[in-house]
């Protein structure tokens, strides 16, 4: 049995309540073989190197599980699956087919409909800048300079930058925002 894509199973509740050998196991029991329901969906079936884990795990003896598996699954080829698992397997794995083979059908259709071709690429030359840079940089330009020692045409020595911390003017964000906001609408 092939491992299923899906993260769940039904569980059909009232045959599990109506099931006469069910019914007979203790609930400890009952409650092992919900596990190993769980455990072979998601691996696809159970082998003989799963039930030292699975015993451990679940406190309960090897010899117990196996008789379980027994009375529940089939064995074929060094594993137990369950007969009903392996039916829902193939129509899970049947109907997953049939629905990615119709989305691919689907989206060639739409491809086919509205596909254009592109001459150049849609990228920006990196030495062109934007106009919503160029105005930030005319902005940081028009501002009153920097008064901070070292900034510009004079050099900062070592024990200068040190000792002093960096002061920056004050500026009006909201000179810098309607600058942007006016860049832009006039790049709409």
């Amino acid at each position: 049995m092939a491992r299923t894509k899906l993260p769940w199973f039904q569980f059909w509740a009232e045959e599990w309540l109506l099931d006469r050998e069910v019914v007979r196991l203790p609930v400890a029991s009952q409650g092992v073989l919900v596990h190993l329901f769980c455990v072979s969906w998601v691996h696809g079936g159970i082998t003989e190197d799963d039930l030292a884990p699975i015993a451990a795990s679940m406190t309960v003896d090897k010899e117990q599980i196996r008789s379980i598996l027994d009375q529940f699954y089939d064995y074929q080829d060094g594993t137990w699956t369950h007969h009903r698992q392996t039916a829902a397997m193939a129509e899970q794995e049947r109907l997953r087919q049939q629905r990615s083979n119709a989305g691919r059908t689907s989206a060639q259709r739409k491809s086919n409909d509205r596909s254009t071709p592109v001459d150049r690429p849609l990228q920006r030359e990196p030495n062109i800048r934007s106009t919503i840079e160029s105005e930030i940089e005319i902005e940081s330009q028009s501002d009153t300079p920097p008064t901070t020692p070292g900034v510009g045409a004079v050099p900062v020595s070592e024990a200068t930058a040190v000792e002093s911390v960096p002061q920056y003017p004050a500026r009006d964000p909201s000179a810098i925002v309607s600058r942007l906001t006016a860049a832009k609408r006039r790049q709409a």
